[in-house]
C-alpha cells in the first residue's frame, strides 16, 4: 500500500508541475534563460515521440496496469517501467520511479546526485516543488524538460516533459 501511495504521490508531481498549479512554487520556464540547452532527443521513454494520443500511446505500449484521471484535463497511464502523462488529449511527458530503468544516458532511479552532471552536464538549473529537490535540463531546440527529483542525494524520480506543460493556457 504504501508504494502505491508513492507512485501515486509521484504521478502528481508532473500534474502539480503544470501552469494551472496555484502554488508559489517556480516552475521551469523561470530557470529557462539562465541555462545553455542539453539535447533530450534521445529521451523517448519507450514511446515514438511526445505529443501523439492516448490512443497512439496504447498501440505502442498495450493497455496500461492502471489508468486514472485525476482531473478533466488529465489522464495517468501506468505501465511497468513509465508512467505517461496525457493532457488535453495529448502525451505530455513520461516518469520513471523504479530503479533498473536508465534514461538515454544512463541515470536511473537510486542513482547518486553526483552522477547526473557526469552524464547530463553542469548546464541544469536547482528548484523546489514543495519539499521535493529538483534539477532541471531543457532542451530549447526541442521544447523538452527533464527533472530528476532527489531525496537524500539520491534520484527518486525521472520526469520528461514537454515545456507547454508549463505554459498557462487561455481561458482555463
Amino acid at each position: 500500500m504504501k508504494k502505491v501511495l508513492i507512485l501515486l504521490a509521484m504521478a502528481w508531481l508532473l500534474v502539480s508541475c503544470s501552469a494551472n498549479s496555484t502554488n508559489a512554487d517556480s516552475s521551469p520556464l523561470d530557470y529557462i534563460d539562465q541555462v545553455n540547452s542539453t539535447d533530450l532527443t534521445a529521451e523517448q521513454g519507450g514511446i515514438a515521440s511526445l505529443g501523439g494520443s492516448e490512443e497512439e500511446l496504447k498501440k505502442q505500449r498495450g493497455e496500461p496496469k492502471m489508468r486514472m484521471e485525476p482531473d478533466k484535463s488529465t489522464v495517468i497511464l501506468e505501465y511497468e517501467d513509465y508512467q505517461y502523462s496525457v493532457i488535453d488529449g495529448k502525451v505530455a511527458g513520461y516518469m520513471i520511479v523504479k530503479p533498473g530503468i536508465p534514461t538515454a544516458r544512463q541515470v536511473q532511479v537510486g542513482d547518486a546526485e553526483a552522477r547526473i552532471a557526469e552524464m547530463y552536464g553542469k548546464d541544469f538549473f536547482k528548484r523546489n516543488q514543495g519539499d521535493i529537490a529538483l534539477i532541471g535540463y531543457v532542451d530549447k531546440n526541442n521544447r523538452k524538460l527533464m527533472e530528476l527529483s532527489i531525496i537524500q542525494d539520491k534520484v527518486a524520480a525521472i520526469v520528461v516533459s514537454d515545456l507547454s506543460v508549463f505554459v498557462p493556457s487561455q481561458g482555463k
